[in-house]
């Protein structure tokens, strides 16, 4: 065995002479190495096992969050242009109540049987004047708008790309605009995305397939992002 210092003054690495170690101490030492990595082997392809597992329940899971989105979506009704009580001067009771309406339009008009333990929930959609309320989202009990008041639209796109056409043409009469599901990516420029007389869209993408907000706003209206209070695992934005 020689373990001498080199000229640098450092060990160099041990080597055994035939005298040292006999053929049969070798092989055993070979097939103990085998053995052991084929021990390793049987570890690693076992971990791998599991790590495919789990992406499959994640990917199962994510269809799953899906489906129920999708499910929700279909259980869900809307009533457009509802008369909402008034008192005697054409004011708006309110609260309104929406379940009442909800089900008296079910039951009288559509000949349903349902009460309230059939609602999930309730709740004005649109902008409330003294007769009905409107198609278009806005704020749920405001009665007199004045002009320092601030519009706000929001909807479940399910991918913007292709309804941009359609979106610009409704919008417009709205300061601010959020959409969800907007199914972006990265490398989806605001350029392509862009709605005239917005400013350009404030966004969080998930991927093209699913996922994403955005916000657009005019020009008038002064936005301060709170990226303090945001979560890189949660598609929400604050302001």
């Amino acid at each position: 065995m020689n373990d001498t210092p080199n000229k640098a003054g450092l060990k160099m690495e041990l080597s055994f002479s035939p005298s040292d170690i006999s053929p049969s101490q070798i092989q055993v030492a070979i097939e103990q190495n085998k053995q052991a990595l084929t021990s390793q082997n049987t570890i690693i392809n076992d971990q791998q096992d599991t790590i495919n597992k789990l992406q499959t329940k994640v990917t199962d899971l994510g269809k799953r969050v899906e489906e129920q989105e999708q499910y929700s979506r279909r259980t869900s009704l809307r009533f457009n242009k509802i008369k909402t009580p008034t008192n005697g001067n054409g004011r708006i009771i309110k609260p309104i109540n929406t379940d009442f309406l909800v089900l008296q339009i079910c039951n009288e008009q559509l000949g349903l049987d349902i009460n309230l333990k059939d609602l999930g929930r309730t709740h004005p959609i649109g902008k409330v004047n003294n007769r009905d309320v409107e198609s278009n989202p806005g704020p749920a009990d405001t009665v007199d708008i004045s002009d320092q008041s601030i519009s706000i639209f929001h909807c479940n796109i399910r991918s913007l790309r292709n309804k941009l056409d359609y979106i610009s043409n409704v919008i417009e009469e709205f300061d601010i605009i959020f959409f969800s599901e907007t199914h972006l990516a990265p490398f989806i420029s605001n350029e392509k995305i862009a709605l005239p007389e917005y400013e350009t869209p404030i966004r969080k993408d998930r991927n093209s397939d699913g996922g994403g907000v955005i916000m657009y706003y005019k020009s008038n209206i002064k936005i301060k992002r709170r990226l303090d209070l945001e979560h890189d695992s949660l598609e929400i934005m604050w302001f």
